[in-house]
Parts: C-alpha cells; sequence; structure tokens
C-alpha cells in the first residue's frame, strides 16, 4: 500500500487555490476543478459533503484537530510576504519555542490551520555558525545529533534578492499589483473602491495646491514604478516630485525618491505600509510620508527629523489637518471619505505670503 496524499474540505477551490499559490508557493500537480491537487503533498477539495455522502452540517470549520505545517528559511521575510496578503486572521502571533523555533499559525481560508516554523536545519546552522558544537546544537534544538550533522552538511546559499529587472520580467497579472520590497516579490489584489476614492480626492487637493507652489512639480499617482534603488520598486498611491527634481522623473517610471509619498492603508496592506514601507522610505530618505486609513478615517503625516520619521500632523474622521512643512495647505479630511467630487477648496489653499 503507498500513502498518497491528505485532502482538506474547502468551500470555494478558486479562493483556496489562490490562497495556497501566493503565500505557500504550492504549484499545481493535477486539477480536476473541484479537486486541486498540489505537488506538496496536498489537496483541496470542493463539495466535500457530496462527495463522501455525508451530512452538509457534519464538515465542520474550526475542528482544531489538524494543521498543515510548512517551514521555510527566512521566517522574517515569510512575515512581511503575510502582511501584505488581504484578511489573514491569526490562530496566535509569532512566538518561540522552548527549542528555538519561531512560528506563527494562521487560518486558511476554510479556518484550517496552518503552521509556519522557520526551518529546523536553518537553525542548526545558525548555532554552528556562532560557534556552538555538534552536541550543544542537537541539545539546545531538541533534535537528534544526526539531524544536526545533517543540516550541517547542506551547503547553502543566501537567497537572491529580486532587482528591477526582475520586475519587468514578471507577467502580467490582472486583478494584482506587484511591487520588490528589500529584494522581495510582493503581490496584492488591486484596491477596493473606498482606498481609491480617498487617493483620488487627495490627489485633486494635491494638484490645486502644489501646482501654485511649486509649478514645475508634478503630482502622480498608481501604477506608475518608483525604482528607490535596484532592489526596492514601489507604486506609491500618491506622490510629490518637486520642481528640483525634474531630473529623477524618466519616460516610463520615477528613478529615485519623491519629495512626498502617500500609501493608503487597505486591510491587506497594514503592515506593509505601516512597517516595512515606512523603513524603506525613511532609511532611502523620502522627506515626507503620509498614511491614510480609509476605514478608520485617519490621516498620519511623517516627515523626517535627524534622518528618524516623526508624526508632525494628524487627523481623525471630519477634522481639519494643516501640515506645519507646507504653509497654507489645508486637507480636510471628509473631503477624502466623501463619494463623488471632494469639498471646494479653502480659499486660503495656498501658500502665505
Amino acid at each position: 500500500m503507498e500513502y498518497k496524499l491528505a485532502l482538506i474540505a474547502v468551500n470555494d477551490v478558486n479562493v483556496s487555490r489562490q490562497f495556497y499559490e501566493v503565500l505557500f508557493e504550492q504549484e499545481v500537480d493535477l486539477d480536476l476543478g473541484w479537486n486541486v491537487t498540489f505537488k506538496g503533498g496536498f489537496a483541496i477539495q470542493q463539495n466535500f459533503a457530496w462527495l463522501t455522502d455525508l451530512p452538509q452540517n457534519s464538515v465542520i470549520e474550526r475542528s482544531h484537530n489538524m494543521e498543515l505545517y510548512f517551514e521555510v528559511d527566512d521566517f522574517e521575510q515569510f512575515l512581511s510576504k503575510l502582511g501584505s496578503y488581504p484578511l489573514i486572521e491569526f490562530v496566535h502571533p509569532p512566538k518561540k519555542h522552548e527549542w528555538q523555533q519561531r512560528v506563527v499559525r494562521i487560518y486558511d481560508p476554510d479556518h484550517h490551520i496552518i503552521e509556519i516554523g522557520e526551518s529546523m536545519a536553518v537553525i542548526a546552522r545558525r548555532y554552528r555558525a556562532e560557534g556552538y558544537s555538534l552536541k550543544e546544537t542537537a541539545g539546545i534544538i531538541q533534535h537528534p545529533v544526526e539531524f544536526v550533522q545533517k543540516a550541517w552538511s547542506i551547503q547553502t546559499e543566501p537567497a537572491r534578492k529580486l532587482t528591477y529587472q526582475d520586475y519587468l520580467d514578471l507577467p502580467e497579472e490582472p486583478g494584482y499589483r506587484f511591487e520588490i520590497l528589500d529584494g522581495m516579490l510582493i503581490k496584492e489584489p488591486s484596491p477596493n473602491v473606498m482606498h481609491q476614492r480617498a487617493s483620488r480626492n487627495l490627489q485633486r487637493i494635491f494638484e490645486d495646491y502644489f501646482w501654485k507652489l511649486d509649478p514645475g512639480g508634478e503630482i502622480f499617482s498608481a501604477p506608475l514604478d518608483v525604482t528607490l534603488n535596484n532592489i526596492n520598486v514601489v507604486q506609491p498611491d500618491v506622490f510629490y516630485v518637486s520642481g528640483k527634481q525634474q531630473t529623477i522623473v524618466k519616460d516610463t517610471r520615477i528613478d529615485g525618491s519623491p519629495t512626498l509619498v502617500v500609501e493608503v492603508i487597505s486591510p491587506s496592506s497594514t503592515r506593509k505600509d505601516r512597517l516595512q514601507k515606512m523603513r524603506i522610505y525613511q532609511a532611502l530618505k523620502v522627506q515626507h510620508y503620509w498614511l491614510v486609513n480609509p476605514q478608520e478615517r485617519t490621516l498620519e503625516c511623517f516627515a523626517l527629523q535627524d534622518e528618524v520619521y516623526a508624526l508632525v500632523a494628524s487627523g481623525m474622521d471630519e477634522e481639519i489637518v494643516e501640515h506645519p512643512d507646507f504653509a497654507g495647505l489645508i486637507i480636510p479630511l471628509g473631503a477624502l471619505w466623501r463619494k463623488g467630487n471632494p469639498a471646494p477648496m479653502h480659499d486660503n489653499n495656498f501658500p502665505r505670503g
């Protein structure tokens, strides 16, 4: 007898297939419509009750009696990728076990538990690099000496960081946006209506203001590539390139750091925009970074001060935000959330003489 694979019941085979293909890089081995088998050694099945002649109400979600287990070599990189995937529900946040393995557990779209752990072989090699003996390492990670010995015998190379050229070589995929952050590919769904409404309305306010302040400057919006450097390629929602920066405006992209970048937060992008991108923009000296959250109806304005972002202005709901570094720029937040055209600009929404 030969064991073949594990099969899990799903409500929508297409949603689950996308989840495992995008987030876990699983390749499809066999597609039978309602049943999809992955090369990783498991399958997903829609209409499981029909297949097994079981009552539909006996197929229970959140049964909490099994899990799928994956290992990754770069745990931090996976957490960043996880932060860019929409509507992830955590079983528990990342934690570290006594055998020194960092793990996180999440639910898949059908509430099966998925565990993602840092590769034990990578952990074993880390202790070798720190000067621990074979026996000491085996004791620390609570694995047999034979396992550690095998892990140490494997020669590994650091993962290659993706570049702008890799980004250009990506195939078109309708319904998704791609970016490269610190050499890692980020793939996320296209934004929703609420996101686009806030982005469009803020762009109009910027255009009214900056065209008077800086006639040589330009306001751009996604989708337009910004190559901050060769391993950071982003598509900010709205951004301002000053007249003094016109050399970074190329025919097909912006090649350098804009003066001001705005990211409109979606449910799928909170971690990416608030942590990952903020660190990159700060390191690459984007002078002003704004975060707009249409769900929470908030605006936060950060500015570089001694090479570190400081919150210099903020507001929520229907408040009016004035920025200390842009005299006369008034952001009536109610206009960002409003359907249709935003409210007319204030008469003083231009630089004061």
